[in-house]
């Protein structure tokens, strides 16, 4: 019998259910490689910002995409890789803080407010770079462990 499921392995399954992938065996490089070269859908663009209380603006920003680039996705349209590969970056940290903070809702106030781990940034303001991304989840990692950051 299989191992339930963790919180990020959960989150990992809503939003990209309709890839047809389970999670462990996107947990492989090889097959987040793969994920990110297919694109992603518009249907796990949607299912990310609701589950994350964002709109199409938002998340369109973090992707450096334009908000009609999301739109024009229909059908099996996908994303490009580069931006589908910042999705697959952003839906890690989400997944994450999620299972951190063991609530979304906690976790995404945290995600506007200032920490003194990140230079009194907050950690949304840094999701859209690479670099930025890697930062919030290492403090994310950090907490998990229960270092204080």
């Amino acid at each position: 019998m299989a191992a339930p499921y963790s919180q990020e392995e959960e989150y990992y399954q809503q939003i990209l259910s309709d890839a047809f992938v389970p999670y462990s065996v996107l947990s492989g490089a090889s097959a987040l490689i793969d994920r990110i070269r297919q694109g992603v859908t518009r249907s796990m663009l949607e299912a990310f910002a609701d589950s994350n209380a964002l709109n199409r603006q938002e998340v369109a920003a973090l992707l450096h995409i334009s908000e009609r680039t999301i739109q024009r996705l229909s059908g099996t349209d996908t994303l490009a890789p580069l931006p589908s590969d910042r999705f697959l970056q952003l839906l890690r940290v989400f997944a994450k803080g999620r299972a951190v903070f063991d609530s979304p809702a906690v976790f995404l106030q945290w995600l506007q407010s200032p920490s003194s781990a990140l230079g009194g940034a907050t950690p949304y303001s840094l999701l859209d770079t690479s670099v930025g991304i890697d930062e919030v989840y290492a403090v994310l990692h950090r907490l998990e462990q229960g270092v204080y950051s």
